[in-house]
């Protein structure tokens, strides 16, 4: 061994550092934890609130939640990315599969699967509703980025597609999960459908947001996504006289 060679557990941090770095920053996983995953989250926090749980399960299950909830949102953002690496080339955009080949990202994205399916098979309960919606939640992920359906480059099926896999879907699994944990608590369909149409309605704001703000983007690389089809001033209209009121009625139904 030379004297120059560090074998302290300090030599291999900077490569947990900069894993770590990647994946929060260049795959954008910070992003679910502003403002979707504690939203989802609230659900648990309710009931354990209200005694449903008890105080070991409740640790558990935000263990287990936190978990499905990041890799379902890493699949989600890796499958993009990888996916869109020739259109972020023509753009100019940073895409962070590209940083990594495709041998690294197929074992990133089993591992994000992993993660994902984990908590169902130890802690969260699996009914055939969750099971229902976690498939409907990997096909939209794979539907959306993938072709030959990609619908992403589809127009408005791909504003729904996002609004439901980013959404509506991990809302209304989250509610149930927990419902179904709970003790002597009944599940309140009127309550499911109205969060879910809350949810729908944000999420369709959310990505056309998104699209309009990436549409010079989207123009460079020739991705035709509803809003570089329909045009920003037709789009904005969209957003002002239908989705902003349809999110205001469902959030309203919602508090109802």
């Amino acid at each position: 061994m030379g004297p120059s060679e560090d074998t302290s557990p300090r030599a291999a941090r900077p490569g947990a550092r900069s894993l770590l770095r990647f994946l929060w920053k260049d795959l954008r996983l910070e992003k679910p934890w502003r403002y979707k995953a504690p939203f989802l989250l609230t659900a648990l926090y309710f009931q354990a609130a209200r005694g449903a749980f008890d105080p070991s399960l409740t640790l558990t299950a935000l263990g287990a939640s936190i978990g499905t909830i990041a890799g379902i949102a890493g699949l989600a953002y890796l499958s993009n990315d990888f996916a869109d690496q020739d259109a972020d080339a023509r753009a100019g955009k940073p895409n962070a599969a590209r940083k990594l080949g495709a041998r690294r990202a197929a074992i990133l994205a089993v591992a994000f699967l992993a993660l994902a399916l984990v908590p169902w098979a130890l802690v969260l309960p699996l009914t055939p509703e969750s099971g229902l919606l976690l498939v409907l939640e990997f096909a939209l992920i794979a539907a959306y980025a993938f072709p030959p359906l990609r619908l992403k480059e589809r127009g408005f099926p791909g504003i729904v597609a996002d609004a439901l896999y980013a959404h509506a879907l991990p809302a209304v699994l989250a509610t149930m999960t927990y419902f179904a944990m709970a003790r002597n608590v009944p599940i309140d369909s009127p309550f499911l459908l109205s969060l879910g149409l809350w949810q729908f309605a944000l999420g369709v704001r959310n990505i056309t947001l998104h699209q309009l703000l990436d549409h010079e983007n989207d123009q460079r690389a020739a991705v035709p996504t509803w809003v570089a089809r329909n045009g920003p001033l037709a789009t904005e209209r969209w957003l002002r006289r239908v989705f902003v009121p349809l999110e205001l009625c469902g959030f309203a139904g919602f508090l109802w």
